[in-house]
């Protein structure tokens, strides 16, 4: 028994067959079950404890969940509202960049067409000075009523188509670089052609008058014409000036700067923002992951599980305590012995039922010091067992390596070697205890039998017999085997490894009798056996 108590039952008597597993015999349990039930109210009290506390446990868990849940949908809306607010901030700013970059470029042709205009306008004043000069040489010639007069008249009238043609070429350049209509350089050359084309017709005008009647009034008409014209392109001057100074102001580019600037501060502003309100979220779901991992992990419930797992732990104890209490065998095979009666104390200190295992079916035999040597685990040996008459094939499971010296006395002295053997098949009718004998088995190798009683002279390995050859005895050396079939009904053989061949008549009553070469008659032919 593995537990210590008093029998209650034995089921088993000597010679009943079992099977493992089988009760063989039970101790009184009393004690340990009541044991038991006590120790199973105490895992009842400590699970209604526990459910009691988890029943609390879990809605301070549900809250702190949803409370998590809460601080984690606050987090994402913050993330998705913080992105939201940076990239329409970061568009702004994007745009305010663009009308910078096309207020500047805008400025700078601004500029550049002012500068044309301008340079135009300078021409245009410069050729009305030339017509000018022109008109007030012609009223000078008028007034001094000279007889060059026609000649300095005709004079002016080519200066002054040199002019307006100077003024019509630049008037073409200006049409050409002109944006518009209204370009500020375009009206001044255009001024400056037309005003040119005045002088033309003054000139020419003052020639004819000259001409006609060389009249101071038309000279001074001309001249007056001429100074209006001067006065027209000197605020054609002024006024590209004007538009290039203002050109130069770069205002739109300003403003476009400032709003770039502001576009900057407002996404630094989101971004600012949405991080600190991503932070701040973020801060809400720490406490509430922290506040729901306290909530799971509540010592109260872990102390209720440690005082379940104890009590289920006693009580698992004392159930296999019970358990134990019905003694089962643990292999198949016969009751031998029955040591103990009921009401009798037993205990794990010593066995009270001796089985006899039958499954592996195991022959023990002896084989002397001298050939223990030629034994080899996994050799064949047939088993002969007197009580059935019966030989079984085995085979060598183990070679015991000490000496057996509780059977030397039986063996005259011989040191012998225990030595396992397997037997291959079933066998019915064999019983422990049973004496038996082993023949090694060697199918490569023929050997010829011959009565024991038949050899003469042994020593160590080596005997003599009697073989008859033409009438006559003749004395053969023979080497011997291990004596065999010693419970044989017909006596006990030697194997003969060398000294005969199948077919020799031996001499087998009479041959203490016999000498080298008598003549003898066989009154009842034996031919050697071959085994």
């Amino acid at each position: 028994p593995a537990i210590s108590g008093i029998l209650q039952t034995v089921n088993v008597r000597p010679g009943d067959k079992i099977t493992a597993g089988q009760v063989l015999a039970t101790l009184n349990t009393d004690q340990l079950q009541a044991q038991a039930n006590q120790a199973a109210t105490g895992v009842q009290v400590a699970q209604a404890q526990r459910a009691a506390a988890g029943e609390q446990t879990g809605l301070t868990v549900q809250n702190a969940q949803a409370a998590l849940k809460t601080a984690q949908a606050g987090l994402n809306s913050a993330q998705t509202q913080g992105k939201n607010q940076v990239g329409a901030a970061q568009k702004a700013l994007a745009a305010a960049e663009a009308n910078l970059s096309k207020a500047q470029t805008g400025t700078q042709n601004g500029v550049t067409q002012a500068q044309d205009g301008l340079a135009q306008a300078q021409d245009g004043v410069n050729q009305a000075q030339s017509a000018v000069a022109a008109a007030q040489a012609r009223l000078t010639a008028a007034q001094s009523l000279t007889a060059s007069d026609l000649q300095i008249a005709q004079e002016n009238v080519t200066k002054a188509q040199d002019a307006m043609n100077t003024a019509q070429t630049a008037l073409q350049h200006a049409q050409q670089a002109a944006h518009s209509s209204t370009d500020p350089g375009l009206l001044a050359a255009q001024a400056a052609y037309d005003q040119a084309a005045i002088g033309y017709q003054g000139a020419l005008g003052a020639l004819q008058a000259a001409q006609a009647d060389k009249s101071v009034s038309v000279a001074q008409a001309a001249y007056n014409q001429a100074q209006s014209a001067l006065q027209a392109a000197q605020s054609q001057v002024q006024t590209a000036q004007s538009a290039l100074a203002a050109a130069q102001s770069g205002k739109d580019v300003q403003v476009a700067q400032a709003a770039v600037n502001q576009a900057q501060q407002a996404l630094s502003a989101a971004e600012a923002g949405a991080a600190s309100a991503v932070k701040s979220a973020e801060a809400q779901v720490g406490q509430a992951q922290t506040a729901y991992q306290t909530a799971l992990n509540n010592p109260a419930l872990q102390v209720n599980d440690a005082q379940i797992q104890a009590a289920q732990a006693s009580l698992q104890t004392i159930q296999t305590n019970i358990d134990k209490g019905q003694i089962k065998s643990p292999i198949g095979g016969y009751v031998q012995a029955v040591n103990a009666q009921v009401g009798q104390a037993v205990g794990p200190q010593g066995g009270f039922i001796v089985i006899s295992s039958m499954n592996p079916l195991q022959a023990t035999v002896d084989v002397p010091e001298a050939q223990i040597s030629q034994v080899k685990v996994g050799a064949e040996m047939d088993i002969y067992v007197a009580a059935t008459g019966k030989t079984y094939p085995g085979t060598v499971s183990a070679i015991h390596p000490a000496l057996d010296t509780g059977n030397a006395v039986l063996d005259n002295g011989n040191s012998n070697y225990p030595v396992d053997v397997l037997i291959k098949q079933p066998a019915a009718g064999l019983l422990s205890g049973m004496r038996v004998e082993a023949h090694e088995v060697n199918p490569a190798q023929k050997v010829v039998l011959v009565p024991a009683n038949s050899v003469l002279n042994i020593r160590n390995d080596q005997g003599e017999v009697f073989v008859v050859q033409n009438g006559t005895a003749r004395s053969v050396t023979v080497k011997l085997g291990q004596l065999t079939n010693l419970e044989s009904a017909g006596g006990a053989d030697y194997p003969v490894m060398s000294g005969l061949k199948d077919g020799d008549q031996v001499v087998i009553q009479g041959q203490n009798h016999l000498l080298n070469g008598d003549k003898v008659v066989i009154t009842t032919p034996v031919a050697a056996s071959h085994g």
